[in-house]
């Protein structure tokens, strides 16, 4: 990402593609977006999952990090070793 545009990756390889000067709309890693063929995104799709965090500064807001990510829930448990017979 950068201030004028993405680099994305596509079924037709790697392509660098530019917002709509008027949107709102933030892109980010992870989002799928509907384009033409001159490289404009017009839309995002909906995303399935959100990472996110308290962006810094006074104003409360969200900044994201990543979209549609795929995260088993059971992945994200610390695994300890048994303990030892002797404990």
């Amino acid at each position: 990402m950068y201030k004028n545009g993405y680099d994305v990756l596509s079924e037709s390889g790697a392509l660098n593609l530019r917002g709509k000067p008027d949107s709102t709309d933030i892109i980010t890693v992870g989002d799928w977006v509907m384009t033409d063929q001159s490289g404009l995104i017009h839309h995002r799709l909906e995303r399935l999952t959100a990472l996110s965090r308290p962006a810094a500064g006074e104003h409360a807001h969200r900044q994201m990090i990543a979209a549609n990510t795929r995260v088993r829930p059971n992945r994200l448990r610390p695994t300890y070793p048994s303990q030892p017979s002797w404990f």
